[in-house]
């Protein structure tokens, strides 16, 4: 980390939202290619998990 902090939603160049395993996530696209995905309801997405928090 450089310490720069990084502003997705003003330096993206495209923004949708989709849903993904049942949950809204808005997807923001970087001007280097990369992809940001941040739930519409603010949880972070565990990488790994099966998702059991609130089945």
């Amino acid at each position: 980390m450089d310490g720069k902090e990084v502003d997705f939603k003003k330096d993206a160049v495209d923004q949708k939202t989709k849903t993904v395993d049942g949950k809204e996530v808005t997807e923001y696209t970087m001007p280097d290619g990369n992809v940001i995905q941040i739930p519409a309801d603010g949880e972070e997405i565990p990488e790994d998990e099966s998702g059991s928090a609130d089945k």
